[in-house]
């Protein structure tokens, strides 16, 4: 049974708004109270406390089971005392002041949504086959996160951090189930000759890349990528001549429908007037 403990601030609390709190049974019952949501902690196996001003986490040996956990918008500054919480598969502290995060406390953790926090560096030590959704933007990165000890990362945002490098020499930077990626912008970028070319040029040989910032990687541009400069402009003629030919097919296509229609109502016309006719 999935009950959710749920309650949102639309703003990060500030420690002027907000007494400092400790996150223990009594606050999760007081607010699960004003939700007339069941107070037997068993019963839930998802917590979502937005903008509580919470600043530090109790022991909860009641709650280890929980699987979902938001504590987006609080004060922490730290996800130490969140390892009570073995089964986590989902994990939201975005909005908080975390300077540092270490994915071992969280052994079965598939999504970590950590935006919006004071990250200086992000690293994965062992190797971690569950992790699938890493979100880090609008933090303090400097350097490209460590995150080829994810196997089965499909999605990362490392956009709006302090990045002043990425070795884009290096194929093994990014994992192969590696799905979507969002960089930009970050210093690095505006360096980067041919940005989105370049990235996919490196990249794409060594993972299936489909999203790239904010837009679908294309078929012509994974073909511009994994050819020479030389062959670009060939490329690009090609692809804009096969859509001109599919525009060209659809719109004969269409000129059928039209045609087809237009014989259908005419034959009705037909008929109809037939039957007048008979019935004078």
């Amino acid at each position: 049974m999935n009950l959710v403990i749920f309650l949102y601030y639309p703003h990060a609390p500030s420690s002027h708004s907000l007494e400092m709190v400790t996150l223990d049974k009594g606050l999760i019952l007081s607010v699960a109270k004003s939700r007339d949501i069941y107070e037997t902690p068993e019963l839930n196996d998802s917590l979502f406390l937005h903008g509580l001003g919470i600043k530090a986490v109790s022991p909860l040996p009641e709650y280890t089971h929980v699987e979902f956990l938001s504590l987006a918008e609080n004060c922490l500054t730290s996800v130490s005392d969140l390892s009570q919480f073995p089964n986590l598969v989902f994990l939201n502290v975005s909005n908080n002041a975390i300077t540092e995060i270490d994915i071992r406390l969280f052994p079965k953790l598939e999504q970590l949504h950590a935006c919006h926090n004071s990250l200086t560096s992000f690293s994965v030590i062992e190797k971690n086959p569950t992790l699938k959704l890493v979100k880090l933007s609008h933090n303090k990165l400097t350097s490209f996160p460590d995150i080829s000890n994810l196997v089965s990362l499909e999605v990362l945002d490392v956009a709006k951090n302090l990045i002043h490098e990425m070795d884009l020499s290096n194929s093994s930077i990014l994992p192969f189930s590696l799905r979507q990626l969002y960089l930009s912008p970050n210093p690095f970028v505006a360096r980067v000759r041919n940005y989105r070319k370049t990235i996919l040029s490196e990249f794409c040989r060594f993972c299936r890349l489909s999203y790239l910032d904010n837009s679908f990687v294309t078929e012509m541009e994974l073909a511009i990528a994994n050819s020479s400069s030389e062959k670009e402009n060939a490329i690009r003629q090609q692809f804009a001549l096969s859509r001109r030919q599919e525009l060209n097919q659809r719109v004969s296509d269409l000129r059928d429908l039209q045609l087809m229609f237009d014989e259908n109502v005419y034959r009705i016309c037909q008929e109809i007037a037939s039957e007048q006719d008979a019935e004078i």
